[in-house]
């Protein structure tokens, strides 16, 4: 859900990659410019995250040529785009005259770009609206149905809610979620684990 973490979900996986040298390429439409890359503590000289200088929305070929360029310039392996949803243009709409269905086109042409150039694309979708101590699954996922079909792996984060000791009626969300492993497609296996948001990284709970 919105506001769970999800951006810094996956800066916490950009360390993890970068710590073991593998380069990965950026496109972020929730937050731009360096205010994105201050959560990092990087020497600019070793730091292989790369991020356009400008972003185009909902131009699929633009993405395309982009991924290409880094895989030849920075040996990309790993790209991360937040979110779907500035993927989705006005003209494909006007064509398909549905969402769900433009969805489901976008997701099968991303996976084709995946294929063509042997990166492992980390896509942002949101889920439709729950209550603020509700659950987000898998079948929560907004507008299209095709976004979890054509996923390889579907990973759902909940910030975990408490109830306020001074006020049982209010409900504060704390620094902790569960991440869950809702698809997998490569071996089956799901599950979940507890994690915490602490100095701008996600880390497991022992």
């Amino acid at each position: 859900p919105t506001g769970h973490g999800k951006t810094s979900l996956l800066q916490t996986f950009t360390h993890s990659f970068v710590d073991n040298n593998v380069p990965v390429l950026w496109f972020s439409y929730e937050v731009t410019g360096m205010g994105f890359f201050e959560k990092f503590n990087f020497d600019s000289n070793m730091f292989k995250a790369y991020a356009p200088s400008v972003l185009v929305d909902a131009d699929l070929d633009w993405i395309e040529q982009r991924i290409v360029e880094g895989v030849a310039k920075f040996d990309t392996r790993i790209v991360f785009i937040d979110d779907l949803h500035h993927l989705v243009s006005l003209n494909l709409l006007s064509k398909v005259q549905n969402t769900s269905l433009a969805i489901g086109l976008l997701m099968d042409r991303m996976k084709g770009i995946a294929r063509k150039t042997g990166v492992i694309i980390f896509l942002v979708a949101h889920v439709t609206k729950v209550a603020f101590d509700e659950v987000a699954t898998i079948a929560d996922i907004r507008d299209s149905s095709f976004i979890p079909q054509h996923a390889d792996t579907v990973l759902v984060l909940n910030r975990i809610i408490e109830k306020d000791k001074n006020d049982v009626k209010h409900r504060i969300m704390t620094n902790r979620a569960i991440l869950s492993v809702q698809k997998n497609r490569a071996s089956g296996r799901t599950g979940k684990l507890e994690i915490a948001y602490n100095n701008n990284l996600y880390q497991e709970i022992d």
